[in-house]
């Protein structure tokens, strides 16, 4: 949604963060695979090879440099990925967090966002029940 604002070195970064995020719970499934390539879309990227992604730490590093509205670009669209398969388990929950806190989101700005997008994904399934 908002990922085109990035600069080319944090698009790719994402997309790193994107392939970490994922693999958090220890599985990745096809929403996950189809919003990489929805991403690399939006972000007018190649789509980027998982084998190919940059170490978490360089990611963070990136990002960390970044201004704080692209660390809240960022997080957000890190928690829509986390979220996309309808659950937020422990292990992505503290992915998240360490992420945040690795390039300087505050716990309460987390919360925000973190809210922000569960009634995003909520919004959306009342949508698909009407449509259906």
């Amino acid at each position: 949604m908002y990922l085109n604002q990035l600069n080319l070195t944090e698009k790719n970064a994402f997309m790193s963060l994107s392939i970490h995020a994922a693999n958090a719970d220890g599985v990745v499934d096809d929403s996950e695979t189809l919003l990489f390539q929805n991403f690399c879309k939006e972000m007018e990227i190649p789509f980027l090879d998982p084998k190919n992604c940059a170490d978490l730490d360089q990611v963070i590093k990136i990002f960390a440099a970044s201004e704080p509205r692209i660390k809240k670009i960022v997080m957000f669209e890190l928690l829509g990925l986390l979220y996309t398969d309808g659950e937020f388990a422990p292990p992505e929950q503290e992915f998240a967090r360490k992420v945040a806190e690795g390039i300087g989101v505050s716990e309460s700005v987390m919360k925000q966002l973190s809210e922000m997008v569960e009634r995003y994904y909520g919004l959306l399934m009342e949508i698909s029940v009407i449509i259906d």
